[in-house]
């Protein structure tokens, strides 16, 4: 089924080709600035271009631009710096501003039913979606799932900032016959931060697992208030360890992030990298897992592990994880913690998994079920309607 209806989103992207399957008039815009340039100088003159170029930045444009500056400084911190920063500040609030000013005039020109965005917190995705705010149109947010093979497909956004209620009572109200709800078969196979063996850490002796996360992913930018690098997250296990004599905790890096910060940081006899071993094992051998909001989470939640979190996440709901909005609320919660309620913990998994992330990949995902979830006319759509009453 093709929508009769326009729908848009960046060519070249990860959505395209699902654009063009999912509706009869696709509208692609052009994702890189040459593009952009050429339509504003069409538009607006050479002059009128400067102008734009040179133009001050409104707070909503200057947020996503020094986004990704800040993305950009985390991950190359040797190289953006001083002059080279300032410089490459300049030359994306620029850009900024021409695609911006490009992509409005072509959503208010077209006037598509919806746009498809990919993530939303990235450019040139990021200005897309503020540009279908400012034209007052719909979007439906796409970004991988929380399992292998699945995608969250989502009309309110991805993550953190997802459709999926934080009550309880969403799920235990629920009249659906949850036995045949399918649970996922297997986990996500994090690859290892280096090549080679897993390291010889001890696992008989108790501890607490703590997956580290992509410092300038928007997880950690944008959904955790209070820890704002892995640098700040291991300085409040250090501080834990200092509290408490008991505590010992073993932390993984992110394979994807290829800085380390564990030659850097101070060492401790208490907390120990274990950077290439088998994340399911570090999870199923612990007492708990103390995350900021990553996906692991839900994977200690399916091996009914205690969760400390914290971040924003889509499964911080009471009866499931244990909230802490600083590091004292940290120590009292992993002093005294709150084990997740069993029949909580398999309706939300089963869900999530069966009815929230659509199954496949970008290339394989049914266009049908898109189209159903962007309208409002699927199962969870349904649930949250009802739910809304």
């Amino acid at each position: 089924m093709n929508l009769e209806q326009q729908i848009a989103t960046l060519d070249h992207s990860y959505l395209s080709d699902l654009v063009e399957r999912s509706c009869t008039r696709p509208l692609l815009i052009g994702k890189n600035l040459m593009p952009a340039v050429v339509s504003e100088i069409r538009h607006r003159g050479i002059l009128g271009l400067f102008g734009l170029v040179f133009s001050r930045s409104d707070e909503a444009l200057r947020t996503l631009a020094e986004g990704n500056m800040m993305r950009r400084k985390i991950r190359w911190p040797w190289f953006f710096t001083g002059l080279i920063l300032w410089m490459y500040g300049k030359s994306k609030r620029a850009q900024a501003r021409i695609q911006l000013s490009y992509f409005n005039r072509v959503l208010e020109q077209s006037k598509p039913e919806r746009v498809f965005i990919w993530n939303g917190y990235l450019m040139p995705f990021s200005l897309l979606r503020l540009a279908a705010e400012q034209q007052k149109l719909q979007c439906t947010y796409f970004e991988n799932g929380y399992f292998p093979q699945t995608l969250q497909v989502d009309n309110v956004g991805i993550n953190g900032r997802n459709s999926i209620p934080r009550c309880p009572e969403f799920f235990q109200n629920l009249e659906l016959e949850w036995e045949t709800l399918k649970l996922p078969d297997k986990l996500n196979n994090r690859a290892g931060k280096i090549k080679g063996p897993a390291a010889n850490v001890d696992l008989t002796q108790e501890y607490y697992f703590v997956p580290m996360q992509v410092p300038s992913d928007m997880q950690v930018l944008d959904l955790s208030p209070w820890v704002k690098s892995m640098e700040a997250f291991y300085d409040v296990l250090l501080w834990l360890v200092e509290q408490d004599s008991g505590f010992r905790f073993i932390v993984k890096e992110h394979p994807s992030f290829k800085r380390k910060i564990a030659n850097k940081v101070q060492k401790h006899p208490r907390i120990i990298f274990a950077n290439n071993d088998n994340t399911e094992v570090l999870i199923e051998r612990s007492k708990g897992v103390v995350t900021l909001n990553s996906t692991v989470g839900i994977e200690a939640l399916f091996k009914k592990k205690p969760v400390f979190q914290l971040g924003l996440s889509c499964y911080g709901i009471a009866g499931l994880v244990n909230w802490a909005n600083n590091r004292e609320e940290l120590l009292q919660r992993i002093q005294s913690p709150c084990y997740p309620d069993p029949l909580l913990v398999d309706q939300y998994i089963r869900y999530v998994y069966s009815v929230y992330l659509l199954p496949g990949t970008l290339a394989s995902i049914n266009a049908e079920r898109v189209t159903s979830r962007s309208l409002g006319t699927d199962s969870h759509s349904l649930h949250l309607s009802e739910w809304a009453k």
